[in-house]
């Protein structure tokens, strides 16, 4: 029969079941056995205990991680001077999963950052270029952030910023389910010095620059399906009821309501102004048979 067992709970709160090890039933030598149990348990790696409990798709394999590792040598091999690595205890956890052949549980993303210069008017401008992987890279899609390397003219601001919109929306897209970092610096350099001229351009000339601005708040998205939805709802119910709907018909006629439990509005209806005004009496018009006044009086003979 199997031998008694000892619980433990890591940080997570998950419990443990661990069979006793056969030489710590020997007599004189079960508390050093419980000891020396506890102790190697506390030096297990803090990584491992302080995982969240993330769901994980039955898509999801180390493979993953394996693909995302391999990109980064690639890209440091291009870039060794340029790149850098915003948080490598992500890193560091990612290999640890894939020596190991699970695949992670952490939520974080592996930020990385690479430093270029963007040919365009005025000497161009130097730029970072930020990639935020999340854990299931690369079949979920990277997040891109540019920004200055040092703080220039607003025209290059603007000119970053429209080169980013445009990877949002139509690059990064199309690249779904692939490996994306090569492909985002190749696609900068190619189309970069075209969006910083333009940028350049329209700060130069306010009625261009009017016109850039008119066309960006008209491409500005449209309202979430959920706004619309409540929307709608409003609306329908503003045509459907009146603002007197949910008051209480007992309040309202006798200033007071028995029920305790009532759920209707307590509140006495404003009163409403009175629009049309009283119309002035009409005048009575006597008319008399001939429609003509007589100036004959009654039993008065007429003057000859």
């Amino acid at each position: 029969p199997p031998g008694p067992a000892q619980i433990t709970f890591s940080v997570t709160g998950r419990a443990r079941v661990d069979p006793i090890p056969e030489r710590a039933r020997a007599v004189g030598s079960g508390a050093s056995a419980s000891q020396d149990k506890s102790e190697s348990e506390s030096e297990a790696p803090e990584a491992e205990a302080l995982e969240c409990e993330t769901w994980i798709p039955d898509w999801a394999t180390p493979e993953l991680h394996e693909r995302l590792l391999s990109e980064l040598e690639v890209i440091e091999a291009m870039f060794p001077d340029e790149f850098q690595v915003l948080n490598p205890e992500v890193k560091s956890h990612l290999e640890g999963c894939l020596s190991k052949g699970v695949v992670s549980r952490a939520t974080d993303p592996l930020r990385i950052q690479i430093s270029q210069h963007l040919d365009g008017p005025r000497g161009g401008c130097n730029m970072l270029v930020e990639f935020s992987m999340p854990p299931f890279y690369p079949l979920h899609d990277a997040n891109v952030l540019l920004r200055e390397a040092d703080e220039g003219a607003g025209w290059i601001k603007d000119g970053l910023q429209n080169l980013q919109a445009t990877l949002r929306t139509e690059v990064l897209p199309t690249l779904e389910g692939s490996e994306v970092v090569q492909k985002v610096t190749d696609w900068l350099n190619m189309h970069g010095p075209a969006v910083l001229s333009s940028a350049e351009r329209e700060a130069a000339d306010p009625k261009r620059r009017a016109k850039a601005e008119r066309e960006a708040r008209e491409a500005e998205p449209a309202a979430t399906k959920a706004e619309r939805i409540e929307q709608a709802r409003k609306e329908r119910l503003s045509a459907k009821f009146t603002e007197k709907w949910d008051l209480c018909y007992a309040f309202v006629k006798h200033g007071s309501c028995k029920d305790k439990n009532c759920q209707w509005r307590h509140e006495l209806p404003k009163k409403e102004e009175k629009e049309e005004k009283e119309e002035p009496p009409k005048e009575e018009t006597k008319t008399k048979a001939g429609g003509g006044k007589s100036t004959a009086k009654a039993g008065g003979k007429k003057k000859k």
